[in-house]
């Protein structure tokens, strides 16, 4: 009678191994696409808070026209390829940052940016430390649009500008 049993258990016990592997795949699966969104919502939140700060660093230029008021090196621009220093955005972001100032490509790429290091987030009182070493903020104080140097990627497309990331829920 246990000659029997033996395969059955065997068999049973394969199967279940086979279960646990299953659901411990899956539990890892998920893990790490809920990390990957936390890293994802801290920088559009890091993004949020520079972009709160530009908005007010441009009201008061929009009043005193004092070039001194704009904070970082530059003014620097985007060029025909859609390159800006070591950046290159695509048509799509392109095109989502036109529409979300209601500007055509064409304009986008006569925009003035400014580039904000770690020591200019800290001048303006934001941790220094939203941005690792030779990383940057690219920052458009007219139309309060922000690129990070490093490329982002979300639902598997790479994104460099706040308007991008935040769209890529849609």
């Amino acid at each position: 009678m246990l000659k029997n049993n033996k395969g059955i258990t065997i068999f049973s016990l394969v199967v279940v191994i086979a279960i646990l592997l299953i659901l411990a795949g899956v539990s890892l699966n998920s893990g790490f696409s809920v990390v990957d969104d936390m890293r994802v919502g801290r920088i559009i939140t890091n993004m949020n808070l520079v972009q709160a700060k530009i908005q007010v660093i441009h009201e008061s230029y929009s009043f005193d026209k004092n070039q001194d008021t704009l904070i970082g090196a530059g003014p620097y621009k985007i060029s025909s390829t859609n390159q800006l220093e070591n950046i290159t955005l695509s048509q799509q972001e392109m095109q989502m940052m036109a529409d979300n100032a209601e500007v055509s490509v064409a304009d986008v790429l006569n925009w003035d940016w400014y580039k904000w290091s770690r020591d200019d987030l800290e001048r303006q009182n934001l941790a220094k430390d939203m941005l690792g070493n030779n990383e940057f903020f690219y920052v458009n104080y007219e139309h309060a649009e922000i690129l990070y140097s490093n490329k982002t990627s979300k639902n598997n497309v790479n994104y460099y500008s706040i308007t991008g990331l935040k769209n890529s829920n849609k």
